[in-house]
């Protein structure tokens, strides 16, 4: 064959792959029948055509099985891992529910501890105030003309307010180091 041939066969391909996009299968089949009515050789072309449509079918059906297989078994994994995910968190909020009462029954220790605290730091102002006065009275004892007797009974009654003011500061300083506990046993209670 020359280079014409050639030329021509080619060209009638090219037109026969456009053709062939274009075309259904009965307008395919015809057009092949009269290709290889030109050309003889041409059917080992269509033959090997076949066999690579035949195994590139084969390979399609084999990845889309294999792909669908794998996009279930996907499927089923995203479900287990939100069932897991749900399990998990009613579980750990059952879990960190139990630290609740712990957590309730310290809070009300706080407040009474705070309550308690209030009262005696109202307490302590209290006896400082009535120092304060009974000191001031004893400056003036020579203005206000108070007896030996008298005086030696504000003194006695300012030595018993002062030993009530230690006692208080005391308990005020038991009040505070109970709530400073408390505290940090309310931030150690915390369950993450």
């Amino acid at each position: 064959m020359d280079l014409r041939s050639y030329g021509f066969i080619l060209s009638i391909l090219v037109i026969f792959f456009i053709a062939l996009s274009g075309c259904d299968m009965k307008n395919r089949a015809a057009l092949e029948k009269e290709i290889v009515s030109y050309d003889s050789s041409f059917r080992s072309v269509l033959t090997e055509r076949d066999s690579l449509q035949k195994n590139l079918d084969a390979l399609t059906q084999e990845y889309n099985a294999k792909f669908f297989k794998i996009d279930d078994q996907i499927n089923v994994l995203k479900h287990a891992k939100l069932v897991l995910r749900n399990e998990y968190s009613n579980k750990s909020n059952s879990i960190k529910n139990n630290i609740i009462p712990y957590r309730d029954k310290l809070k009300e220790n706080l407040k009474r501890l705070k309550s308690s605290l209030r009262e005696k730091e109202k307490e302590q102002h209290t006896i400082k105030r009535d120092i304060k006065e009974i000191t001031d009275l004893m400056d003036k004892k020579e203005r206000l003309g108070l007896t030996t007797e008298e005086f030696v009974v504000w003194k006695k009654k300012l030595a018993i307010l002062e030993d009530k003011r230690l006692a208080i500061e005391k308990e005020i300083t038991n009040y505070n180091k109970e709530i400073e506990i408390a505290n940090f046993k309310l931030k150690v209670l915390n369950v993450r």
